[in-house]
């Protein structure tokens, strides 16, 4: 340590992650810890360091770590299967002829036609007296 208020601080790139931690705390220096899959190579090794050299007590070295990649996942097959799906049938609920429509569904095309209570020919009775 120098007079100072500064400390002197060493590459620590390429040291295990809990030796650079050791290093830091002991010159009273706080630390971040940034973790980088790496698919080759040692595990918990220091890649990178944010400061190095004289720096102040107190001042936080930003350290980049290596560990393990996760495994790749296997691919799904695009070939098709002969086993049912358990969607296969799930529109057959919803496949109507249009008699669950709201209307009328006595199958008459006139049924529901008008709102006023006419029948097709405008009479409110239904009755045709002009005959």
């Amino acid at each position: 340590m120098l007079g100072t208020g500064n400390v002197e601080l060493d590459d620590l790139t390429g040291l295990d992650a809990e030796e650079a931690r050791n290093i830091l705390n002991e010159l009273n220096l706080n630390y971040a810890i940034t973790e980088r899959e790496v698919e080759d190579g040692d595990i918990g090794v220091v890649l990178s360091q944010s400061r190095d050299g004289v720096i102040p007590i107190g001042t936080t070295v930003e350290l980049e770590v290596s560990i393990p990649a996760p495994e790749p996942t296997e691919e799904p097959t695009e070939e098709p299967t002969n086993d049912p799906t358990d969607d296969a049938g799930a529109d057959s609920d919803d496949a109507t002829d249009g008699a669950d429509s709201g209307g009328d569904t006595s199958g008459s095309p006139d049924a529901g036609a008008g709102t006023d209570g006419a029948d097709a020919s405008g009479d409110p009775n239904g009755e045709n007296s002009g005959d």
